[in-house]
This record gives structure tokens, sequence and C-alpha cells, in this order.
């Protein structure tokens, strides 16, 4: 399941796969470099089931330009399938430059050990 708070929508199963093969198709067409780096500020895990929620630093350029930076507001709850974790529900929502900056930095990198 994947919902957006800026819509609102939300998106199931083989839409929300249709969704995001078709968005990387898309950038990948338009010769569009997209980075997306995370800072998390709480991750609880247990044997099958976990909940991160942070910030989310995505960096896109486009051929000859200026990278444009979005932060959002993330939150994952994922399951232990068979010892692989899968997003259950994955929910977001766009953050102004500023107050995202500041949450990102105030957050911890993704860490394994």
């Amino acid at each position: 399941i994947r919902i957006s708070q800026d819509g609102p929508t939300m998106l199931v199963g083989q839409g929300y796969r249709s969704k995001m093969h078709n968005s990387f198709r898309r950038l990948k067409q338009a010769g569009l470099v997209r980075q997306v780096e995370m800072s998390f500020i709480q991750r609880l895990i247990q044997e099958k089931a976990a909940q991160e929620t942070g910030v989310m630093k995505i960096t896109t350029t486009r051929p000859g330009g200026q990278p444009e930076v979005l932060y959002t507001r993330f939150e994952f709850i994922l399951r232990n399938m068979d010892g692989q974790w899968l997003i259950a529900v994955d929910q977001d929502e766009a953050l102004d430059s500023a107050t995202g900056r500041e949450q990102f930095a105030a957050g911890k990198p993704l860490a394994f050990p």
C-alpha cells in the first residue's frame, strides 16, 4: 500500500507496482538522474515486523541542469517474509525545504553492522 498525504492518494498492489515502474521508465527516458538519501528518526524492529520513520532527500538532475532537491517525511511498515523484508505500507508527505533540511540533518543515516 502506498499512501501520499499530499494527494491524498492510495495505491494498492499491482497499481502501486505499475506506477513505480512507469515512473522509473519516464525518468530514464527523460535522461533524469535521481539520487535518494534517507535519514531515520525512528526504527522499531521485531522478528517479523518493523516500522521506520524519517526524512527522504530526493535530488533530481536534468541533463545539463542544476540539481533540484525535494524533502519528504516517510513512514514504512515492513514485514519479514521468509527472511526478506518487504514494504507493506509506504506513506509520505512533502516538506518545505527549510523544514526538510533541518529534519534530515537531525536523523541518522541507515547503518549496516
